[in-house]
């Protein structure tokens, strides 16, 4: 498992389950297309997506909050590439982007845990943000799964 985690060099061969790759089509995808939106838009997203109440904080609280957000999706640009790099060119690294993507996750969850807001702790519900990003939390650890169990043997055998 170390060893497709962590291969000795990147190269283009792909040692997990097909699928695999297919799921980490649309993850880019989308992490891409979040972080573009929050960097063009970061307003209107930090209002609409995750509903973050800018109005009642004052100008300056509020264009610092725009800030943080738009920085805060930098990562989900730069992670995405990263899977546009996996995909056509290093397929090894898979798995490890898999893994990059679930600690980014997961540390997420993490940090609004530690650190919740009135919003995030009302009886009213999560904005529609939480329930894109969890499904995409689950797409993310079935395909890493699938990067690590490999194919089936009688797939393996007929490719020989």
């Amino acid at each position: 498992m170390l060893a497709r985690l962590f291969p000795k060099q990147f190269d283009n061969a792909f040692r997990g389950h097909p699928l695999a790759i297919w799921l980490l089509v649309p993850i880019v995808v989308i992490r891409l297309l979040q972080g573009v939106n929050c960097i063009l838009h970061p307003a209107a997203i930090a209002k609409s997506a995750d509903a973050i109440p800018l109005d009642r904080f004052t100008p300056d609280a509020s264009a610092i909050i725009v800030l943080l957000f738009s920085l805060s999706a930098l990562t989900f640009v730069l992670i995405a590439l990263q899977g546009i790099l996996a995909l056509l060119r290093y397929r090894s690294m898979i798995p490890l982007l898999y893994l990059w993507l679930l600690v980014d996750a997961f540390a997420r969850r993490a940090l609004n845990a530690v650190h919740p807001t009135v919003e995030s702790v009302s009886p009213g519900g999560h904005a529609i943000g939480f329930y894109v990003n969890l499904a995409l939390l689950v797409a993310m650890v079935v395909g890493f799964v699938l990067s690590l169990i490999g194919r089936a043997e009688g797939a393996r055998s007929r490719r020989s």
